[in-house]
């Protein structure tokens, strides 16, 4: 068995079991809950928070669902976990946009200059920042090293090309043979999935920029506190969302890369192989992050 098939099969083992480990750890977080009679609009900012996470968990899913079996030769497989993605920071920078006063008390104005770095999540953006470059890298190598030339089907974009040495002939030029092998993450996977995950990327800056700006009572401890912690989650459940999706693709693509360069570049297979081991494990994390914001609650009146 080759390195990267085995990569490939470990990874069907390990991500569930991450993704068991990582929830349970995430579910014993301790949660801020506000008095819904004390404080109203703080409960409905609460609730619609966690509505706006797992509704939009459960769409995106969906829509993932709807689109995998759509497009030629598996485009829509690599398309789906970036579109459910795409769904759910939408769902999230809507509700944002919904609840933009909820933390606000009438009649009462608070100045305060808030930081991206106080409520990003430093752990999950940074893993974002890395996939984001090992797929930006890796979608570059596999267009410079796809075949220019159609395949048997009449598409570009699909296949790895390289090209070998053929027995010389006496008195003749040397000659080269060029071969191919495929699936491979070409132009043909790669121009749809950036152009999405461009999108997502808006999305995500959009549901930042709201979350972040949000106004509120700034002068009430228990306001500052409840809201303070429902940002965090909020902005945590959109990060999440752009890891899962850049990590899935990455996954796919660093897989289908390897097998597909296995007999040629057998040490690169193996990187690629570790690289989606490392992806669907971040996707696990996040994953877990997204479905348990943090069950076990405590009270604030």
């Amino acid at each position: 068995m080759s390195g990267a098939v085995f990569f490939v099969i470990l990874v069907q083992w390990i991500a569930p079991i991450l993704l068991v480990t990582t929830a349970i750890l995430v579910v014993r977080r301790r949660r801020l809950q506000p008095d819904p009679v004390t404080h109203p609009r703080l409960a409905h900012l609460d609730r619609s928070s966690l509505t706006a996470r797992w509704g939009g968990l459960f769409a995106g899913t969906i829509v993932a669902m709807i689109v995998s079996p759509t497009g030629r030769f598996g485009l829509g497989l690599i398309l789906a976990p970036s579109a459910g993605a795409l769904v759910s920071l939408v769902v999230l920078a809507l509700n944002e946009a919904f609840v933009w006063r909820s933390a606000r008390t009438p009649g009462v104005a608070a100045l305060e200059d808030r930081s991206q770095s106080h409520y990003v999540p430093t752990a999950l953006s940074r893993t974002l920042a890395v996939l984001g470059l090992a797929l930006t890298a890796l979608l570059l190598w596999c267009w410079r090293h796809q075949d220019p030339n159609p395949d048997e089907l009449g598409t570009v974009g699909r296949s790895f090309g390289w090209e070998s040495p053929v027995e010389p002939t006496p008195g003749l030029p040397p000659v080269t043979s060029i071969h191919s092998a495929g699936p491979f993450p070409g132009t043909w996977y790669s121009g749809p999935l950036a152009a999405l995950l461009a999108l997502c990327m808006v999305a995500l800056a959009i549901g930042l920029a709201l979350a972040i700006s949000r106004p509120r009572n700034g002068s009430d401890p228990a306001v500052v506190a409840i809201d303070d912690q429902t940002r965090r989650l909020t902005i945590e459940a959109m990060v999440a969302s752009a890891l899962i999706a850049v990590g899935a693709p990455l996954a796919s693509c660093s897989a289908l890369t390897a097998l597909a360069i296995d007999d040629n570049l057998p040490r690169l297979a193996l990187v690629l192989g570790a690289v989606a081991l490392f992806s669907i494990a971040a996707c696990a994390w996040a994953l877990a992050v997204l479905i348990a914001p943090g069950l076990r609650t405590k009270t604030v009146s």
